[in-house]
């Protein structure tokens, strides 16, 4: 009698070893799926994608999924950072709106409309001679 209860506990032991291994074994193909969807092709805005879905706490396999969407052309994520903008505002200063807006077609920087709506534009008039209060008095030198 004993040996059937060892024989019992034997294969829950198995049982339980295996339920173990599996998951191992599910997480390094989720991961495995994370690096073949990285190297695939180059994702828009990849460190963001996967910035916010974890900070949502979502999985291997819901980034993965992201990703996927993302490289499907299905998922496009929102917003940008201050890297973005200051290439865009650098686009803008050195090639005009046409080149701005071909490269915000191609490589998704922000649009002119987003950064004058999230970046300060500051304009600097020259003068010639020391600066008096009348030059304030002219609003020309606020920030639009």
């Amino acid at each position: 009698m004993s040996n059937i209860w060892q024989i019992l506990t034997y294969a829950e032991q198995i049982k339980q070893l295996k339920l173990q291994y599996m998951s191992v074994l599910m997480q390094l193909d989720n991961y495995n799926h994370l690096l073949m969807a990285v190297s695939k092709r180059d994702i828009p805005h990849l460190q963001q994608i996967i910035n916010i879905a974890l900070c949502n706490g979502a999985s291997i396999h819901q980034i993965v999924n992201k990703l996927e969407d993302a490289l499907g052309g299905a998922y496009y994520p929102w917003g940008y950072d201050a890297t973005d903008l200051d290439i865009a505002t650098l686009i803008y200063r050195l090639g005009g709106r046409q080149l701005l807006f071909a490269l915000n077609q191609k490589i998704a920087i922000p649009s002119l409309h987003t950064l004058h709506t999230q970046a300060v534009f500051t304009i600097i008039t020259p003068t010639i001679g020391t600066i008096c209060n009348k030059h304030f008095d002219n609003k020309d030198w606020l920030v639009k």
